[in-house]
């Protein structure tokens, strides 16, 4: 059934205006300018459904190329500059020129973008000052010789449009697919090339670009449109991972994390591809950057799709303890404390709950169960603190063997870089430990224990009533 540009228009207007849809407005008024390009009003209305000034920008020009003596158009562009970055960006596409199209057969109707690319406003080149009623002038020649089929008068109208717009979409699509059909290749690699180079910010191009470079196995220069494309600001998020998807699978890891990171700093708010990044760093076994990009997912939004599978991995994740927590004085003797504040209160308690009445010897026991709590925790749980290990001969231990996890994954558990006590050394201070929290215990419980063992106890006297109360 044929498309009613007309109707697709004013549908779209009425979505704007009285149901208050604009992305749905949005989406009528493109699918009336695939069949009508040259619908100013259509033009003009699509720049009420974005927000993005340059997008905006853009349809306004489109708008005042179609009608050049519009005075409002001309308003609304003079009260955007102002607020215009110098290099607006391209509203982005959403798909590549397809590749098919490339070695397709010439027709006499101009070939359409793929669904989802929808018709787009063309970006200035940086380093030409388009001139639109030109570039239409060029394009309708073209598009006359290509219903004659006359494909080499309309190869050279295309060709003069990107001397003037080097990403122009329409002519670079229609140069490279006539270009790859002659058997001319490289010279449509160069075309996509150059529009890279003069700074186009459309995916479509690069990823065009990308596709006819594999078929040319220019390796190297596919790897640096890869990288240039990854980050991209204007590449959606399916483009990036597409990407990143042709490094592993050739198992390049290295080169696929760069260009995540690259990605990842091009759109920093991408819970997507923060989890990407995740994943790969779980997949490479380095665990710490791992949690610390699973919690960022989070941050970014616990309650969607990624946030939550975020969230579970982190619930999966065990702790690891670092060379600086194995290697800490301070955290063995806060373990040691909790054992010297128990000696204490069994002191307080033989005194009488009086501290006043502890005595040398009680006090003498506390400290020797401190030192004793201490050795304890250094020959069982810290037998790797700096520098005592490597006084008393400790050596680096050798690396773990890795080990597959839950999910099946190989896993190398960290490694450590500092001495650990022998067997015997350790052996030594648990022996010596034990012997200091018995003389402790002895020192600051004997009062108690003297009672305890008292074959004949002195018997306790229980006050009567009236003698409790004063009662005679």
């Amino acid at each position: 059934m044929a498309v009613d540009p007309k109707a697709l228009f004013e549908q779209g207007v009425v979505a704007i205006r009285e149901e208050k849809d604009l992305g749905k407005g949005r989406d009528l008024l493109l699918r009336s300018l695939r069949a009508d390009p040259r619908n100013e009003q259509a033009w003009l209305w699509l720049s009420r459904t974005t927000s993005d000034t340059a997008k905006r920008m853009q349809c306004l020009e489109k708008a005042l190329s179609l009608n050049p003596d519009n005075l409002q158009t001309r308003q609304a562009i003079d009260k955007l500059k102002a607020t215009l970055n110098p290099a607006p960006a391209v509203m982005s596409a959403a798909v590549a020129i397809p590749a098919a199209a490339v070695e397709a057969a010439p027709r006499s109707e101009p070939e359409m973008p793929a669904e989802t690319a929808l018709p787009q406003p063309e970006a200035a080149p940086k380093r030409r000052k388009a001139d639109p009623g030109r570039i239409d002038q060029l394009m309708s020649r073209a598009q006359a010789y290509l219903d004659k089929e006359d494909i080499d008068n309309a190869l050279e109208h295309w060709l003069r449009v990107l001397e003037i717009q080097s990403d122009h979409e329409m002519a670079l699509r229609y140069a490279v697919k006539y270009l790859t059909k002659q058997k001319m290749s490289e010279d449509a690699f160069d075309l996509l090339k150059h529009a890279i180079d003069e700074g186009t910010q459309n995916p479509a191009i690069f990823l065009t670009a990308i596709e006819l470079g594999r078929r040319l196995q220019q390796d190297a220069a596919v790897d640096v449109l890869r990288e240039k494309l990854a980050a991209l600001p204007t590449a959606d998020e399916a483009v990036v991972a597409q990407t990143i998807d042709s490094y592993i699978e050739r198992d390049l890891f290295t080169q696929a994390l760069d260009l995540l990171q690259k990605a990842v700093e091009a759109h920093p708010k991408s819970q997507k591809l923060a989890i990407r990044l995740a994943r790969l760093y779980d997949q490479m076994e380095r665990r710490p950057e791992a949690t610390e990009w699973y919690e960022r997912v989070v941050r970014l939004g616990a309650r969607t799709p990624e946030g939550k599978q975020a969230d579970k991995r982190l619930s999966e994740f065990t702790p690891q303890v670092t060379d600086q927590e194995r290697g800490s004085v301070v955290l063995a003797l806060r373990e040691a404390l909790g054992i010297g504040a128990f000696i204490l209160v069994l002191a307080w308690l033989d005194a009488g709950l009086n501290f006043a009445n502890m005595g040398p010897a009680r006090w003498l026991g506390v400290l020797a169960g401190l030192v004793g709590a201490y050795l304890l925790v250094t020959a069982t749980s810290s037998p790797q603190q700096k520098p005592l290990a490597g006084w008393l001969g400790g050596q680096v231990p050798p690396e773990p063997e890795p080990f597959k996890d839950e999910f099946n994954n190989l896993v190398t558990p960290e490694s450590s870089k500092i001495p650990i006590l022998g067997t015997a050394a350790r052996a030594g201070l648990g022996l010596v430990a034990v012997i200091l929290l018995g003389a402790s215990l002895w020192l600051v419980f004997r009062h108690t224990v003297e009672v305890a063992t008292n074959p004949n106890p002195t018997p306790f006297y229980v006050p009567t009533f009236n003698e409790m109360f004063g009662i005679e």
